[in-house]
């Protein structure tokens, strides 16, 4: 193997009961992924803290934009997975030719993916908004926001694919060292173009959305250098750019499409579940945006964990090595659950001062600390689902945590909400109780498929 092409983290085979072993390749991996999305995380509530202070109809706005946007950016997670699972698995077998072909197909396919979707909102932009069910005073701002999020919504999804192929490698450190970068600019950008900075002019909830759009587009622009300058073996080339591999692009898509799929069904569940919030009123609402938003500081660690999980149980498998991926996913949950369990009674403890730093409205400090106490509950289940859906797609199963996402959230989540808030006129702390018996049902399923373990057999 030549020396030049060793990545930063490459998974060998070990005996079974290395356990330091794995656990010290989970940190390695895992660390630069959860850096990276605490960072962006952390942006997203700096963003929410400067825009929920403009007022309850600003983080409306902001907060009907989002989900729409996280539907569609489902595509793209899919198509990262497909490319983190074959790339990864091609560098546990030492297949130098497929990672290349891996790389330059996922350049395509994420890009003709995000122009596509990124020119339907601009045409779409005022039905995408109606159809959420937006207030009349909310509307207008929020179609706003959604067109002039288009550009960096387009250069953030080709990015989300094309740091699969580093991640399939084991670099997980250029994506956090970008994402560092762009996650700065977009602090500076944001707050000079909401509040108006040094004769830059004040354009409330629309800064928000111009400078996260400069932040990202920054973003596409270092990594394409990267990709074309760097050693490491998912690397671009001009002359393999040229070269379309429909074989490759299939084998893409099969294992990316239903994880694609999952997400989609997830997010749109989401929009359907924020539809009936909605229908609560814009207290409810805003109330509800605020505590999702406090609430993704605990999705970092874990899925960072099932990102670096992934990795590891696509290459051990490529290295035929089936006992070392059973035992990167059991050290894997042991991680991850404790530290959700501690991440929960903290919730428990603090959640109206962490409310606080979000919004001085009294009524929704309240009503958002309450729905984050009752998210506390279920914080242990989705960490645990996590971890066990990262590495199903690591190996190549991506239908299992698409079915089990699909009764959890739809036949769940919803009818629950739907049952407590329309029968018996129950408020928006049933809507979050429901979330709890969702996660808990998907946690199980998963969980039993995990151990039934189709997945040790499947050909990517």
């Amino acid at each position: 193997m030549d020396s030049s092409n060793v990545t930063a983290v490459t998974i060998a085979a070990g005996p079974f009961d290395d356990r330091p072993d794995i656990r010290r390749q989970l940190v390695a991996l895992t660390w630069p992924v959860v850096t990276e999305q605490l960072l962006t995380v952390l942006t997203q509530l700096v963003d929410m803290v400067m825009v929920g202070h403009l007022g309850a109809t600003a983080v409306a706005a902001v907060g009907l934009c989002n989900y729409p946007l996280l539907f569609t950016m489902a595509l793209f997670s899919g198509i990262a997975v497909g490319a983190t699972a074959l790339v990864s698995r091609s560098q546990g077998a030492g297949d130098v030719r497929m990672i290349a072909a891996a790389t330059h197909q996922s350049f395509w396919l994420g890009l003709a993916a995000a122009v596509l979707v990124g020119v339907a909102y601009l045409w779409a932009a005022p039905s995408i908004i109606d159809a959420m069910g937006a207030d009349p005073t909310v509307a207008p701002l929020a179609t706003q926001f959604l067109r002039w999020s288009v550009p960096g919504f387009i250069a953030l999804q080709w990015c989300q694919v094309m740091n699969g192929t580093l991640r399939g490698v084991g670099d997980t450190r250029t994506p956090l060292a970008i994402g560092s970068i762009v996650n700065v600019a977009n602090v500076v950008l944001g707050y000079a173009l909401i509040y108006g900075v040094a004769g830059v002019p004040a354009l409330g909830v629309l800064g928000s959305a111009l400078g996260t759009t400069l932040a990202r587009i920054l973003g596409a622009i270092i990594l394409l250098g990267v990709l074309f300058t760097t050693r490491k073996r998912a690397r671009l080339r001009l002359r393999a750019l040229c070269a379309i591999d429909i074989n490759v692009a299939r084998r893409l898509l099969h294992v990316g499409l239903p994880s694609g799929i999952e997400l989609a069904l997830n997010r749109l569940g989401m929009v359907a579940f924020t539809r009936v919030i909605a229908g609560l009123g814009t207290i409810p609402l805003a109330a509800h945006q605020i505590a999702l938003t406090a609430e993704s500081i605990t999705y970092t660690p874990a899925l960072g964990v099932a990102a670096a999980t992934s990795i590891m149980v696509g290459q051990s498998l490529g290295a035929r090595d089936i006992r070392r991926a059973e035992t990167v996913v059991f050290e894997a949950l042991r991680v991850t659950v404790g530290l959700m369990c501690v991440l929960g009674l903290a919730f428990v403890a603090f959640a109206p001062w962490y409310m606080r730093l979000f919004t001085s409205d009294p009524e929704l400090v309240t009503m958002a600390a309450t729905m984050l106490r009752i998210a506390a509950f279920a914080e242990p289940m989705m960490g645990a689902t996590f971890v066990l859906n990262g590495g199903l797609r690591g190996a190549g199963d991506t239908m299992s945590p698409l079915v089990s996402t699909l009764a959890g959230i739809w036949l769940i989540r919803l009818t629950v909400t739907l049952a407590l808030i329309g029968l018996t006129g129950a408020g928006l702390e049933a809507a979050w109780v429901s979330m709890i018996l969702d996660w808990s049902f998907r946690c199980a399923a998963v969980g039993l498929r995990f151990r039934r373990g189709p997945w040790r057999r499947l050909q990517i």
